[in-house]
């Protein structure tokens, strides 16, 4: 697999721009086709609601919309054109995350916010995890703050055996490979007498492939797995995160695939996620 075709979410939050930012970067780094989607959102209206509210109202509603995503495409226009990448845009009427699904689908990564509660614009908050569930395609996850360190330099993975870290694992070798280290963390619920590293299968696979990855084993002790990782990354100074997507039941997630809430929520550095 290649990154040669990018999807960049944008809405009209303060956080879109440098969201739209390290996209340019990264479309100028691998060469790859970079298309920002904006969507404009619908609604299921019952019948009842939208007779006592009138359809005057709901166009004028519509046509606000419409006019906000304009004004965002033209505020962003010059940022585009002095970054010499060509963007096509995409403004779209639908629901968000399903719209964002089926482009993800299509595309080889979806680049989308953290989410940010304290900006009223920002429509990313839980964004991240319902794309990568229900397209079963890498997601980039980027801070609400942007990011402006170095791009898939020092890459941290978060490894715990399961399925959803297998995907993401060789969805992400194409950054990996380009990374000039790359370690894989294992964290495990309680010490234990084995001095396996539960990373050593995975760093072999990894080898064949070019990559030297270092590995690292620690303990959850009274930390819980995703404090672990987030220490991890700045201790180690990362750059990217890669991990798997948590499932839905909770009797499925293992500790590591616990973490994945508290990951996007936190992480101040971006987070590449399959599932």
């Amino acid at each position: 697999m290649t990154i040669s075709d990018v999807v960049v979410h944008i809405d009209s939050s303060t956080a879109s721009r440098p969201r739209l930012e390290l996209a340019l970067r990264m479309a100028r780094e691998y060469s790859a086709n970079l298309t920002g989607l904006y969507v404009i959102p619908t609604y299921d209206i019952p019948v009842y609601a939208e007779v006592s509210v009138g359809p005057e109202i709901l166009e004028q509603g519509t046509q606000a919309l419409r006019e906000k995503a304009r004004a965002v495409r033209s505020s962003l226009e010059d940022f585009i054109a002095k970054s010499g990448v060509a963007m096509q845009w995409h403004v779209v009427e639908g629901d968000l995350v399903r719209t964002l699904v089926e482009h993800a689908r299509v595309t080889d990564l979806t680049i989308v916010g953290q989410g940010h509660v304290e900006d009223d614009e920002d429509v990313s908050t839980g964004l991240a995890d319902r794309v990568v569930l229900e397209s079963g395609a890498p997601v980039l996850v980027v801070p609400h703050a942007g990011w402006g360190g170095s791009l898939a330099k020092r890459i941290l993975i978060a490894w715990n055996g399961g399925r959803e870290c297998a995907r993401a694992v060789r969805d992400a070798i194409p950054l990996i490979k380009d990374a000039e280290s790359a370690e894989i963390l294992s964290i495990r619920p309680k010490a234990e007498s084995t001095s396996e590293s539960p990373g050593a299968e995975i760093a072999a696979h990894l080898a064949r492939h070019g990559i030297d990855a270092d590995t690292y084993t620690t303990t959850g002790k009274d930390k819980d797995a995703g404090a672990v990782l987030l220490e991890r990354v700045k201790d180690t100074d990362r750059d990217l995160v890669v991990m798997g997507g948590y499932g839905h039941s909770r009797f499925r997630e293992t500790i590591l695939g616990g973490a994945t809430r508290k990951v996007l929520r936190e992480a101040a550095i971006p987070v590449f996620m399959s599932h």
